[in-house]
């Protein structure tokens, strides 16, 4: 197996059956130092497909159905997954990709217009807050459930709310990540191209992912009985 493939038949001392799964932070890393060069290798990936307004949207959403097969513990191919994100869902997170850029500038530029006024400041920020947690789910919802793009909307419009603990906390990470790399900006550029959005999009995806399985995919699976 090459450096960037993961060797899911090397053997190994196994796993005794009655061990509880692991859940949380143990999980997290478990999966994170298993799939730290796929990681790399989906960074590298996004960067290049990357461009600016023209498919960033679409690229968020190939990296995001990644990350969530690599939370949800499933063999996983980044190139191929890559690219099967991106033609499946490339119309919708483009369109979505655009609004959320006029949306999220449209509130930072609020609160620089706002800055004599603590009031609309506040709700500007509770309001980006807001967005960052739905948008948290918008895509791991579009990418990897069969909702339509008006049902993932609204589930990402409700889950924030449900998950407000898990949700909150893993923006605030992936904001001040993102703000460590730009403030040590140019000695922060080897993590930027290596893992600088990889990282936050795997961090993101556990997050919504265990929100998505409790409220989503859990309730579709006990109502399918009922639809037969």
């Amino acid at each position: 197996m090459g450096l960037f493939s993961p060797n899911y038949d090397r053997p190994g001392p196994g796993i005794d059956k009655n061990t509880p799964p692991k859940t949380g932070l143990s999980l997290f890393v478990e999966i994170f130092v298993r799939e730290f060069w796929q990681l790399v290798k989906l960074n590298l990936l996004f960067l290049l497909t990357c461009l600016p307004i023209v498919t960033i949207g679409a690229a968020i959403g190939a990296m995001n159905k990644v990350t969530v097969r690599m939370v949800r513990d499933i063999p996983n191919d980044v190139w191929s997954d890559y690219w099967r994100g991106f033609r499946e869902n490339w119309k919708s997170t483009t369109v979505l990709g655009l609004l959320g850029a006029v949306l999220f500038g449209g509130g930072f530029l609020g609160l620089w217009l706002y800055e004599p006024q603590p009031i609309l400041r506040v709700v500007t920020v509770a309001v980006l807050i807001f967005m960052s947690m739905f948008w948290l789910y918008l895509y791991p919802l579009l990418t990897s459930t069969t909702l339509s793009v008006s049902g993932a909307i609204h589930d990402a419009l409700l889950l924030p709310i449900l998950c407000f603990y898990h949700s909150l906390p893993a923006c605030l990470l992936i904001f001040i990540l993102f703000m460590l790399q730009i403030l040590f900006f140019p000695l922060s550029f080897p993590v930027l191209l290596l893992c600088g959005f990889s990282i936050p999009s795997f961090i993101a995806s556990f997050a919504a992912w265990s929100g998505i399985r409790k409220h989503i995919v859990r309730d579709q699976e006990q109502q399918a009985p009922s639809d037969t």
